[in-house]
């Protein structure tokens, strides 16, 4: 395979990432052997809860998508829907969008010889609601369906091959919720093996219809997957993959030098030791938006100001950042506070971010914020984001005369429970995100009383309204409100131009009012390769948060 260029200059907003899918790797194969044609060792950090049922975990594991087909699929490269490698080889709606019919493929059978029907759909789809079941985003699927009381009426089989979705609402992307861009809810599971053996026996000997079948799982260590032959529709590119749990990065790095590994995730700060190793380097388009949120400003008569919180965004120098701690690949945007946390085709959502003007929030400070005011950074330590980071903020506040204290460190969970019982205070937290193709913008624009996940903006008048500053203007308080109408006309959207058309509205208010927060930028996430594991065709290891396996692990159909 011939060397293919490397640009530290990886991403571009996301009209560009979505119109440039490639991936970007790095100089020469000289002085390396390359991966073996057969199979592939993955390096990862861990195995997200060592489950084979998907319903049982928050974040579907990588390999789950190799075990189990979906009723809607995204293509080998995780960019869109696929009826070519979806069990639902065809699926309409009805003009007013509330009932969706999906046509299932024929000829589908589990490795036991079991037919994949209609039956095995919908008793996948209900299970991920149960009591026991710890998927995420299933919410989006529950609620259109009426949940445990009325889904089993609502969710129709036709035939074996027709299955019927009738909605509660009009939802004109039912088929995108359905796939792995939403949740892990798209894979379908054997209804028959689950009955017979039990829910024990499926959570560690799994039984699918993908391509790739467990053969060995050793706890905290290895997992072993080997290709199913003559599978319908999704060839296999290895005849064995192997997934290792190495936790040390600096371990991953090694292994990949010495041939033990093919392919690992890596931070940007490795971006120089894989070049210099040779080995390439594997850009995932779905990456890292990095995010201040203000947090109970309605209760703080300073960082209640609007003013006050774009001096805070005006202080922080981004390409500073981006130089000390990630190679200068960061792209600077502004996603609203962690409101468009999604891709965007014609990019009509992501805004630039607020410009670094260390002078004007200098002059900000001196006239609105009082001498004894103390900024409060909530030191939050979770995925990507370490104190140093937090540190180096703080240090660009107080250089434009922000009085700051830094909150000991605490991991998410510890500081949400605070921040759901009022008792966090006001401040401004570091925050990383994820992108999506669809996010319903909810959990930090609504209110409470309207499915919000967090009292970040100020909530309507109501019982459980939390106390407003005394001292506040009213206008600055409006500049807290809440977005519930601009997000239940995104709900009742009929199309992607009318929905796109709604967030772009929605996005220029919290930009315009700097509320719940302000976006930073976003990262790629990277991987390092060994020479002849990525393949000729185009790589990006997928839209969802996940590393998407098929786009390297599958023959696509015009190299089968």
């Amino acid at each position: 395979m011939a060397p293919k260029e490397f640009s530290k200059r990886i991403v571009g907003l996301p009209a560009r990432l979505l119109m440039s899918l490639a991936i970007l790797v790095s100089l020469s194969t000289v002085g390396i052997a390359t991966a073996q044609d057969d199979v592939l060792r993955v390096g990862v950090t861990s195995f997200q809860g060592e489950v084979f049922d998907p319903t049982l975990v928050p974040i579907t594991a990588a390999y789950q998508f190799l075990i189990f087909d979906s009723l809607v699929d995204l293509n080998s490269q995780g960019t869109e829907l696929d009826p070519g490698r979806s069990l639902a080889t065809s699926w309409e709606s009805s003009d007013d969008n509330r009932v969706w019919t999906f046509h299932l493929r024929e000829g589908v059978e589990f490795w036991d010889g079991e037919a994949v029907t209609a039956e095995d759909v919908k008793f996948s789809i209900l299970r991920y609601w149960r009591e026991e079941a710890r998927a995420s985003n299933i919410s989006s699927i529950e609620e259109p369906l009426g949940g445990d009381a009325e889904a089993d009426e609502r969710v129709e089989i036709i035939d074996d091959h027709t299955i019927r979705f009738h909605l509660t609402e009009p939802i004109f992307y039912w088929p995108e919720l359905l796939s792995p861009f939403n949740s892990s809810a798209a894979l379908v599971l054997p209804k028959h093996w689950i009955e017979e053996h039990g829910e024990d026996a499926f959570v560690t000997n799994p039984m699918g219809s993908g391509p790739y079948r467990l053969v060995e799982s050793v706890a905290g260590s290895m997992q072993v997957f080997e290709a199913v032959p003559d599978h319908p529709f999704r060839a296999p590119r290895y005849e064995r993959i192997e997934f290792m749990q190495v936790s040390e990065e600096s371990t991953r790095l090694a292994m990949l030098q010495t041939g033990e590994l093919d392919l690992a995730n890596m931070s940007l700060e490795r971006l120089p030791a894989l070049e210099s190793n040779d080995l390439e380097v594997v850009t995932k388009v779905s990456g890292t938006l990095w995010t201040v949120l203000f947090v109970e400003a309605y209760q703080d008569p300073v960082l209640g100001k609007r003013s006050v919180r774009e001096a805070i965004m005006m202080a922080i120098d981004k390409e500073t950042l981006n130089q000390a701690f990630f190679n200068g690949v960061a792209e600077p945007v502004n996603d609203g506070g962690n409101i468009a946390q999604i891709f965007d085709p014609d990019n009509r959502v992501t805004r630039a971010p607020v410009p670094y003007d260390p002078e004007r929030a200098r002059e900000i400070v001196e006239a609105e914020v009082p001498d004894d005011y103390e900024l409060r950074i909530h030191a939050v330590i979770r995925g990507p984001i370490r104190m140093d980071h937090i540190e180096a903020i703080a240090a660009m506040l107080s250089a434009v005369g922000f009085n700051v204290e830094i909150s000991a460190a605490a991991d998410y969970s510890t500081f949400r429970n605070g921040w759901n019982t009022g008792m966090a205070g006001s401040g401004l937290y570091l925050k990383d995100g994820r992108k999506y193709l669809i996010y319903y913008p909810s959990s930090y624009a609504h209110s409470p009383e309207f499915g919000g996940r967090h009292s970040v903006i100020q909530v309507p008048p109501g019982p459980e309204t939390r106390e407003v500053h005394p001292d506040l203007p009213d206008q600055e308080v409006a500049n807290l409100r809440a977005f519930d109408e601009e997000l239940e006309a995104l709900r009742t959207a009929s199309s992607w131009d009318e929905y796109w058309d709604i967030y772009s509205g929605i996005m220029d208010r919290a930009i315009d009012q700097l509320a719940p927060g302000s976006g930073l930028f976003y990262t790629p996430a990277i991987f390092g390769a060994r020479p002849g594991v990525v393949p000729e065709w185009d790589v990006t290891l997928g839209m969802v948060p996940q590393l998407w396996l098929p786009n390297i692990v599958e023959l696509p159909p015009t190299a089968e």
